[in-house]
C-alpha cells in the first residue's frame, strides 16, 4: 500500500488492460490512479494535536504495486513496492484477508513505522478493491490513525503485448503548492552537528520533468537540474530502478508515479546534504 505517514510530512497511466484475468492473487497488483471526487484510492490520516501543534487531516493518494506470491495453503505473502512484507488468508483466490490481528513495518521510504490492525482485497476478474485500516506512529507525539475505505487495484498481466512506458513520454510539471493539503511541498528533515533530530522544514516542489520512453518496460526522466533518473514501468506504474540512484548533491531511494496520460501522482524519497527529503503527495500535470 502507498504510504503511511507519520507526520506530514507516507503505486502514470491507465492501468494495464491485460490479455487474461488472473485465477487468484498471485502476481502484481498496481493501485489505479488516486481519485479526489470519488474518495478512490485516497486515504485519511487524522493526527491529534502534538505539543503546540493543532490536529491535523491529511488525504494522501495511494499509488505503487503490491505483489503477491503464493507462500503455502490459503496463504500468500505479500511485499509493497515501498518495501514492506505482509502475510494473507486466502481462502478462496477471491477473498484475502490480513493474516494477523496486527503487524507493524518501519516503512524505509517515509523513514517511521505503522502498524496494520486490518486489510482485506475482494478480487473481481483482474481488479481488486480494498479496505486499510493502520496506526501510523509519530516519534515523541500521540499516533495518528490511517483508513483507506475505497482503495482499488488492477492486475498487471505479465503476458500482455503492450508498451506501458510509450504512455509516460512527454514534459510533465509540478500542480501548483499547497501547504494546506501538503500537495506538491516535500519535507526535509535534518540532524544537528551531534545527531539530533531537528525540527522538519517545508519545500515547495516547483517545475517540470521529461520523460523520454527507452524502452517498452523501461523510461528515463531528466529533471531541471539536468539529472536523469531511470524507471520501469509495469501497468499505469513507473517505479525508479535501480532503486538507489545519484547525481550530484541528491540521491533517491524511492519514486512512483502512477496516471492516466494527462494527470499524475507520484512519491519521491530520498537524501540530499545529509537530511531527508520526502515527497508524500505529489501531482503533476502533462504539458
Amino acid at each position: 500500500m502507498r504510504k503511511l505517514i507519520l507526520f506530514v510530512l507516507v503505486p502514470l497511466f491507465p492501468a494495464c488492460n491485460g490479455s487474461s484475468s488472473p485465477s487468484g492473487f498471485e502476481g502484481t497488483w498496481n493501485y489505479d490512479l488516486p481519485d479526489r471526487a470519488s474518495g478512490t484510492n485516497m486515504a485519511h490520516l487524522s493526527c491529534p494535536a502534538q505539543g503546540g501543534a493543532p490536529a491535523m487531516e491529511l488525504d494522501i493518494p495511494q499509488i505503487g504495486n503490491l505483489v503477491l506470491v503464493r507462500d503455502g495453503d490459503q496463504m500468500l505473502a505479500g511485499r509493497t513496492s515501498q518495501g514492506c512484507s505482509w502475510t494473507f488468508h486466502d481462502a478462496d483466490g477471491e477473498h484475502a484477508s490480513f493474516a494477523s490481528a496486527e503487524a507493524t513495518c518501519n516503512n524505509p521510504v517515509i523513514g517511521s513505522s505503522y502498524t496494520i490492525t486490518g486489510w482485506t482485497l475482494a478480487r473481481d476478474g483482474a481488479g481488486a478493491a480494498e479496505v486499510v485500516e493502520a496506526v501510523s506512529h509519530r516519534p515523541g507525539g500521540p499516533d495518528c490513525d490511517f483508513v483507506l475505505a475505497s482503495g482499488k487495484r488492477t492486475w498487471v498481466d505479465p503476458d500482455a503485448d503492450d508498451d506501458p512506458a510509450a504512455a509516460f513520454v512527454g514534459s510533465w510539471a509540478y500542480a501548483p503548492p499547497d501547504p494546506l493539503t501538503r500537495t506538491n511541498v516535500a519535507t526535509v528533515a535534518c540532524a544537528d552537528a551531534e545527531g539530533n533530530p531537528l525540527p522538519p522544514s517545508s519545500e515547495p516542489q516547483l517545475g517540470s520533468i521529461a520523460i523520454e520512453r527507452t524502452g517498452p518496460h523501461t523510461a528515463a526522466a531528466t529533471d531541471g537540474d539536468g539529472c536523469t533518473w531511470t524507471f520501469a514501468v509495469h501497468g499505469n506504474t513507473a517505479l525508479l530502478d535501480p532503486s538507489a540512484q545519484r547525481c550530484g548533491p541528491l540521491t533517491l531511494h524511492h519514486w512512483a508515479l502512477a496516471g492516466d496520460g494527462g494527470h499524475a501522482f507520484e512519491v519521491r524519497s530520498g537524501e540530499r546534504a545529509g537530511c531527508r527529503v520526502l515527497l508524500s503527495i505529489g501531482e503533476r500535470a502533462r504539458q
